[in-house]
């Protein structure tokens, strides 16, 4: 895995000074935007290093959160930054997501930076995993890399620069084939974007009726 090996500290810091802290800030929006109601069962499918964990802890006091990710080292440093008490309980697992069997459930469901470092390939696996494990009308908060096609030379080289870094340190794919895939099984809420560092927020509900590859 690379990157996802490295002690979490590490990874956090690295993100902090490529975004100045506005990535966070971003997905912690959306998040907000999912209206956690107490009691609710949430799932944070990629949880990394638990960022995402934390920002739903801030917004749901109690009820149970299922975080799950496939490094044993963003996962160990996940589980130091949660603080659980009596009235939410916070479970990890470790695991790659894509065969995800929750005991329950859950309200509502947050991938941040976690569906884009899969295989193109594996897209409608992971989308699935999370509507599979998702309540009827569930609500959904998808924060992903979107890279708009370039207007002059200028973007279309900095966009360059930027494609090299997230593929090879954060295996990023920014495929638009990503955003497609999440439509078919989350019908769409809201959409928001941050052109600065190319980011889509996507707030959804779930589907009832997955809709075919041609319908999206």
């Amino acid at each position: 895995m690379g990157l996802y090996d490295l002690s979490g500290r590490i990874y956090d810091l690295l993100m902090y000074i490529l975004t100045l802290g506005s990535l966070e800030r971003f997905k912690q929006k959306a998040i907000a935007k999912l209206g956690l109601q107490p009691g609710a069962q949430v799932l944070d499918w990629g949880c990394g290093t638990g960022v995402s964990s934390k920002q739903i802890q801030h917004y749901l006091r109690e009820g149970r959160i299922y975080a799950i990710d496939r490094s044993p080292a963003m996962l160990k440093h996940a589980v130091g930054r949660i603080k659980t008490n009596q009235a939410l309980e916070c479970c990890f697992i470790l695991g790659n997501g894509l065969t995800l069997s929750l005991p329950e459930k859950v309200d509502a469901a947050v991938a941040c930076q976690s569906l884009g470092v899969l295989d193109p390939a594996q897209f409608e696996k992971g989308v699935e995993a999370i509507w599979r494990n998702m309540k009827p009308n569930g609500r959904v908060a998808i924060v992903e890399t979107q890279i708009p096609k370039p207007k002059t030379l200028f973007e279309r080289l900095y966009q360059t620069v930027h494609k090299i870094v997230i593929l090879g340190v954060f295996g990023d794919k920014s495929s638009d084939r990503l955003m497609p895939t999440i439509e078919r099984f989350f019908e769409q809420i809201a959409v928001e974007k941050a052109p600065a560092f190319y980011a889509i927020a996507f707030l959804g509900r779930r589907r009832d009726v997955v809709l075919s590859g041609t319908d999206s």
